[in-house]
């Protein structure tokens, strides 16, 4: 399908049958499983078994699957104090304002005036002089201005309107999400962090038993020196990796608390008392990828700004047609205050007027011109949309059994290294061996701990990137 075609089917549906938009409704759609301008590939890849559904983001309970009712609280806290859903949903008010504004131009501008004119001619300036002329009269009126929108100009700016309230509630809807999925990264980040650094700190406990033993031998004169410094510098090794684990806990602790709008002392209290990660649960399905055309906000709102290039489109076309307005004037005046209702002092004039431009240098053909770009360039950020958004789901429902897969191995990666080192402690109590062994042990241990921390979170994170990448979350009931 060629550029022009697809303009010109737009041009056939104008006003009539554009999907998924013109809507009170922030997501109203159409019963068509996929819009006609869609290029994408859809392919039912994922499984579908009526698990997954759209709420609207801030009635969605997706993250209770964590059992983490902590995180439910933060993320309550979230979307009530955050100072950008606090802007967005401004910017919902500003838009339906601004469409009540334009809905006013239905109705006809009345304005209503009086006035008072006191006027004296100068009596010198001609012979005989006659000493000057006074008059004094009073007058109140009425002035109307009426633009009949027989030709449909306003109701097409109406349609712009429309849009433009609905985009603003999607990019509310759209905001949300995003505060949800970032509160509960960052609220899985902190524990992650918090538990790196609770590990760290036990194997400096365990390091500093360690070093104390070989000082005893090395005083004994049964090791070497070398031993003593090995000690020390895995000791020394690991209490340097601290400084940077707790920068990076205070810096989700400051995230969050700007997420949610509050302190970082107050963040603190929401966090776990077992420094735990909680395990990822399992999801039975993420739905069909032509499920995304209706849950995704930014593919819901690429399309609503499609219906407003389309109205917009309209507009310019509208420019070719006359204008009619009717125009009144209604007045009483006169000198004397008693007789200003009177027949004789009443005034009106009532001036209907067609306008229509007749040339003005092509402007009207290249704004048409202009407009058609601007829709063919929104069919194509349309369908960038919905790519993006397919390849997100793929990454994601990938990441789930790969990251899943990753945590079991190094969860056995762990169990091998505690095992070798204490084969490692007990060769060296022995004399079997020397230091060397128990160092490594201990520095991979270690590594492997943190790395399990790291994975588990990775399994959590995936989660929350499938809820972003879907545009909602699923039912927990």
């Amino acid at each position: 399908m060629n550029s022009l075609s697809t303009i010109s089917k737009y041009l056939l549906i104008f006003g009539l049958a554009i999907p998924c938009c013109i809507s009170n409704d922030a997501y109203a759609t159409t019963d068509t499983d996929t819009p006609d301008y869609l290029h994408v590939s859809m392919d039912s890849v994922w499984q579908y078994d009526g698990f997954m559904s759209q709420p609207m983001p801030d009635d969605d309970t997706w993250w209770q699957t964590f059992e983490e009712p902590k995180l439910t609280r933060l993320i309550a806290l979230a979307m009530q104090n955050n100072y950008d859903a606090k802007a967005a949903f401004h910017r919902i008010k500003s838009a339906e304002a601004q469409l009540k504004s334009i809905y006013s131009g239905y109705y006809p501008t009345i304005q209503a005036n009086i006035g008072f004119t006191a006027n004296r001619d100068s009596g010198m300036e001609e012979k005989p002089y006659s000493g000057g002329a006074e008059q004094y009269y009073s007058a109140l009126g009425m002035t109307a201005q009426w633009e009949i929108d027989i030709f449909g100009r306003i109701a097409a700016k109406a349609k712009v309107g429309k849009a433009d309230v609905n985009i603003s509630r999607v990019e509310y809807d759209a905001l949300m999400v995003s505060l949800a999925a970032n509160v509960a990264l960052q609220y899985f980040q902190a524990i992650m962090y918090q538990r790196q650094i609770q590990i760290a700190e036990a194997h400096i406990e365990s390091q500093k038993d360690i070093s104390n033993i070989v000082e005893a031998k090395f005083n004994a004169g049964l090791v070497y020196a070398l031993d003593v410094s090995q000690t020390r510098s895995v000791l020394l090794t690991t209490k340097a990796a601290l400084p940077d684990l707790k920068v990076k806990h205070r810096t989700a602790i400051n995230t969050l608390a700007t997420l949610c709008g509050t302190s970082a002392a107050d963040i603190n209290s929401f966090l776990p008392e077992d420094i735990m990660l909680p395990d990822a649960p399992y999801l039975p399905g993420a739905g069909c990828p032509a499920d995304l055309l209706r849950r995704r906000p930014d593919i819901v709102k690429a399309e609503l700004q499609l219906a407003q290039l389309s109205a917009r489109l309209g507009i310019s076309k509208k420019e070719f047609l006359p204008t009619l307005s009717l125009s009144a004037d209604l007045h009483v005046s006169s000198h004397s205050l008693s007789r200003m209702f009177t027949h004789d002092a009443f005034e009106f004039v009532i001036a209907p007027t067609l306008t229509w431009t007749i040339f003005d240098g092509l402007a009207r053909e290249k704004g048409i011109v202009a407009a058609r770009e601007n829709l063919e360039s929104g069919i194509q950020t349309y369908n960038m949309t919905v790519s993006s958004a397919v390849a997100d789901v793929n990454n994601a429902m990938s990441g789930i059994d790969a990251s899943r897969e990753k945590l079991s191995i190094i969860e056995d990666v762990v169990d091998e290294y505690r095992v070798m080192l204490k084969l490692a402690l007990e060769r060296y109590k022995l004399g079997l061996s020397d230091y060397t062994d128990v160092a490594n042990a201990q520095e991979q241990l270690l590594t492997a701990q943190t790395n399990r921390v790291t994975a588990k979170y990775q399994t959590l994170a995936v989660l929350v990137q499938l809820y972003r990448a879907l545009g909602g979350g699923w039912n927990v009931n």
